[in-house]
């Protein structure tokens, strides 16, 4: 049981790296797949609360429920940032960042609660086949909530800071004697 575990949390690793990595071959950039990748954290909140909330023990439901919200919430972070590059190109960097947020908040919303809906019988189910999946759901569930609800507010200001910092950068290279 413990070798499963040690396991499964390697495999929680291996899956953070390749979708980095993935993300990182689409966008052709380290930085905006670093930016989509802070989503993880944001779930990873949400998701201890509720295991507290609910009084569950980190198992392997919990461990296999860590990867499977790896690649949701990166996906709610990818509609986001790349509705506000879209936008970036047609109007200044500001207004992007808050008409993105805006625009794609419905498909972001309606996704984030279907998924939710879709585990709450597993959350609330108290047969014996409930050890293993009830977990996994209160893990899924709660770490959707919590990166949802931050993603919203905190990718675009995430991501108005790397360029900033990017664009200083930059402005610090050509300035440097050569």
């Amino acid at each position: 049981m413990i070798e499963n575990q040690r396991q499964l949390i390697f495999a929680v690793f291996i899956m953070l790296v390749l979708v980095f990595l993935v993300l990182a071959s689409l966008f052709e950039s380290y930085s905006k797949p670093l930016i989509i990748m802070t989503t993880v954290p944001m779930a990873v909140i949400g998701a201890v609360a509720f295991l507290i909330l609910f009084h569950k023990a980190v198992n392997i439901g919990v461990l296999m429920g860590f990867i499977i919200l790896g690649g949701i919430v990166v996906n709610n972070a990818i509609v986001i940032l790349d509705y506000i590059s879209q936008l970036e190109k047609k109007m200044e960097r500001t207004r992007a960042l808050l008409r993105g947020a805006c625009d794609r908040l419905r498909p972001v919303l309606i996704t984030s609660i279907t998924a939710v809906l879709g585990m709450a019988p597993l959350i609330f189910d108290r047969s014996e086949e409930a050890a293993l999946w009830s977990p996994l759901a209160v893990t899924v569930a709660g770490g959707l909530i919590s990166s949802t609800i931050l993603t919203l507010f905190a990718l675009p200001c995430i991501y108005a800071l790397f360029n900033d910092i990017k664009s200083m950068v930059g402005d610090w290279y050509k300035r440097k004697p050569q």
